[in-house]
């Protein structure tokens, strides 16, 4: 910035300082609305669903998903069938959440392989026939 020398001078240089510090305050304004919506913890979930669901991989994971609670509830249900015993409730609790993690990991290979049993299955029945 040059020296000012004379009052006409200092007054448009206060002008235009004046017109920059309203640009300013505008920009400054709408960078915090935005700030403020994007932390909205409505919209956060909302955020993190619908990058959820446009993943490619929804359909493995909520294959897995229940490929791994049906198999700990079938579990539970066959080693300790329904009890009012809380010991027995406690460790077949413990049981179907052991036995879910495990199918829920594993999901894909379990799958690989109940299909190809099933195809084993079916090749024996058309040879059969």
């Amino acid at each position: 910035m040059k020296k000012i020398t004379n009052t006409s001078e200092l007054q448009e240089a206060i002008r235009l300082l004046e017109i920059q510090e309203a640009d300013e305050t505008i920009q400054l304004k709408e960078q915090f609305q935005i700030t403020i919506n994007g932390l909205n913890p409505l919209r956060m979930a909302k955020n993190s669903i619908m990058e959820m669901i446009s993943g490619p991989d929804l359909k493995t994971n909520v294959t897995g998903t229940l490929i791994g609670i049906s198999a700990g509830s079938i579990a539970k249900k066959v080693l300790i069938g329904s009890t009012l015993n809380p010991l027995k409730f406690l460790t077949g609790n413990l049981l179907q959440m052991i036995v879910a993690g495990v199918f829920t990991k594993n999901a894909a290979e379990i799958k690989s392989a109940a299909l190809h049993f099933i195809q084993k299955i079916i090749r024996k029945k058309d040879t059969i026939s």
